[in-house]
């Protein structure tokens, strides 16, 4: 069984729109939608950060037996129409590289050598630049989530969850599908090149308020 999954932390004005494309696609490839609701003045896992929230629903549901895969986005991603089903691809992962860091360059290293210094992936790292991905768009099989050691420590170093990730998927050795840019894409300046030649996009930052005008725009 598949299952599609957002984690919204609090009240997020675009959320909605997002959670929406989210559903529709759901309805599209056959999956079920799960909605994670955060709120950091309530909740105080990973000492109240929100960031390790994504890495708290993974440990969760590799506990479970009903979904077989799962895809999680960012609540501030938004699902184009045409996307195709990411489920009849293969892979233990597929994911897209990150556009500002699409490699685990110098940056990830320090950030290894700071809060992991016994992982094997300073080692390799150090030797070549492997690719290195986005945590917005991630569509795992849930027997491979049981292969990765999710434990702690959850360091508050950023961008924590994301490097944090792509760790324990380098550790684990998952067999990883690259998904072109157009599947987690983050240049949106120009709208009708956005919404005609990409699958998925990602509203980062202060994109975020834009994403409500893309859905209306797409809506008319």
């Amino acid at each position: 069984m598949r299952l599609i999954a957002t984690c919204v932390v609090g009240d997020l004005p675009w959320s909605h729109a997002s959670v929406a494309s989210m559903r529709e696609y759901a309805s599209k490839v056959g999956a079920d939608f799960h909605e994670v609701k955060w709120f950091p003045d309530r909740d105080r896992l990973y000492n109240g950060s929100a960031y390790f929230v994504l890495v708290d629903f993974l440990k969760r549901i590799r506990q479970q037996d009903y979904y077989t895969e799962v895809l999680t986005l960012d609540c501030d991603t938004l699902i184009m129409k045409g996307c195709p089903n990411l489920f009849e691809m293969s892979g233990d992962l597929l994911c897209a590289q990150d556009q500002p860091w699409p490699v685990k360059d110098a940056r990830y290293l320090a950030w290894l050598m700071r809060n992991f210094p016994a992982s094997s992936e300073c080692a390799v790292v150090e030797n070549e630049k492997l690719p290195y991905f986005n945590s917005g768009v991630l569509l795992f099989r849930v027997d491979a989530l049981r292969r990765m050691n999710l434990d702690g420590p959850y360091p508050n170093d950023y961008p924590p969850d994301q490097d944090y990730l792509n760790m324990r998927v380098g550790e684990a050795a998952l067999d990883v599908t690259w998904l072109t840019n157009h599947f987690n894409q983050r240049h949106l300046s120009d709208r009708a090149w956005a919404v005609g030649h990409n699958h998925i996009l990602h509203f980062i930052g202060p994109q975020k308020k834009d994403l409500m005008e893309f859905d209306r725009f797409l809506r008319v």
